[in-house]
This record gives C-alpha cells, structure tokens and sequence, in this order.
C-alpha cells in the first residue's frame, strides 16, 4: 500500500481513503467476524449494518482448573487481588486512592495484592512506599503463577476506565472469586450485580462503598463465589468457546 506524502507529512485524507477501502475489500470478502463480546458487536454493527448477517460474538473461554480450591472467607486479612499492566487503563491508581482513604479502616483487615507490570509499575511502587501502605498493598510485579496467586486470594478487583472482554475476570470467576469491576467495555456482560460479584463506576467512592459493605459482614462473600464459578462454567469454559466456534465452521 503506497499512500502519497504532502509538505512532508502523510496525506490524512488519502489514508483515510486507503483504509476504507481496504476495510470493505476484507470485510467483503470474509464469511464470518468474530467478536469476543456483545458489546464489540452492536458497536460494529451501528457503524456497518450491511455486514451485520457476517457478524457475530463468542465469549472468550479457558481451561479449567484440576481442583478448584475452598475459599475460607472468614480468614483475616482478606486478600484482594487485581491482575492487569499498570498503564493507567487497569484502574490500579483508584485502589491506591481508595486505600489512602480508608487507611484507618482496613489496616490488618484487607490486603491488595497488584499483579503486573508495565510503564507505570516504579511509580506506583514508589508511591506506596511514599505514603507507607506497604501493608495494605503489595505490588509483585509481573508473574507467571496467576492461577496460584487467585487461588490463594479472596476477592478479585479491575477498576479498569476503558475495557474489551478481560480474561483476568474469567480466570478470576473460575477460582470462584467474587468479583469487583467497572460498568466498562464487556464487563457488564460478565457478570450480574450483586449476584457475582459488584458492577461500579471507575470511582474511589463506589470501591470504597463495597469494601466498607463488605467489611462490615453486609455481604455473603460464599454465595457470590458460588456464582461467579457457575457463570464461567457455563459461559467461558474452554469447551464451550470451542463448541461455538465448531458451529461457526461447521455452518
């Protein structure tokens, strides 16, 4: 693809032009678009209604795991955990925020365990250490033992402002974490409120209603683990994705 320059710069208009018709040579010519959420899907279709009979959505699905462990929710601390690249889009600088807030309140009773790296990862380091939260949050950087780290964990958390279809939360529901997410991206169609876990705004006010809801035993902690493992038997197992997927070829 050639695409002329002007006073140096690319042609915005020409590219522009490129990629359209580019976009409907693929489009056109491909018998099936895959989105891995409802959402990504009725965005598209708004935009291309005349592809819509081409396009559909699968939820992304994962292995599941030997033994699912019991959770004992009435150990102490409870562990917080949240999984994502610290860049500003995960939400990790609200649990920051939220902790500095509720400091006196949650000392001894909860811990946030950030796993991930990412541009943002010294910096968030140094400001826990600046404010002395190193016993409220521990960041452990990047990982390669998620699973364990979930299973060892009571609830899962992503204040995330801009989402697609997090599989952190499919690997969060299938250890049976409740779970504490943003009305962002896929998510809604995740999980219900209230019945897996929480839907809130990317806000330190609604992160702070929940932890003090749940601090102060006004939440069944084992009912909404319940859930959040059934929803992902029953939507993001890895048999199922596969099993949809076969349908597709099969058609």
């Amino acid at each position: 693809l050639i695409l002329p320059y002007k006073n140096g710069y690319l042609s915005t208009v020409c590219c522009d032009i490129a990629l359209k018709n580019l976009e409907k040579n693929v489009l056109e010519k491909v018998d099936k678009i895959i989105f891995v959420s409802k959402s990504s899907l009725e965005i598209f279709n708004t935009f291309y209604k005349e592809y819509s009979n081409k396009a559909i959505y699968i939820y992304n699905g994962i292995r599941d795991i030997e033994k699912q462990q019991q959770i004992n929710f009435n150990e102490k601390p409870l562990k917080f955990i949240c999984v994502g690249t610290l860049n500003g889009r995960k939400g990790q600088e609200l649990i920051l925020e939220t902790a500095i807030k509720l400091q006196k309140e949650i000392e001894n009773k909860i811990i946030f365990y950030i796993v991930g790296g990412g541009p943002k990862y010294d910096e968030y380091q140094r400001k826990v250490k600046e404010l002395k939260l190193e016993n409220i949050i521990i960041s452990l950087g990047n990982r390669d033992d998620i699973k364990e780290l979930l299973e060892k964990s009571h609830i899962f958390i992503l204040p995330s402002f801009d989402e697609g279809l997090p599989i952190a939360i499919i690997e969060a529901m299938r250890a049976g974490l409740p779970i504490i997410s943003t009305k962002v991206g896929g998510i809604p169609e995740m999980f219900e409120n209230n019945k897996e876990g929480f839907l809130i705004e990317p806000k330190i006010e609604d992160i702070e209603k929940v932890i003090l809801k749940i601090l102060n035993g006004k939440v069944d902690l084992e009912k909404l683990s319940y859930f959040s493992r059934k929803k992902y038997e029953e939507n993001f197992a890895l048999e199922t994705m596969i099993k949809k997927y076969a349908e597709v070829i099969n058609e």
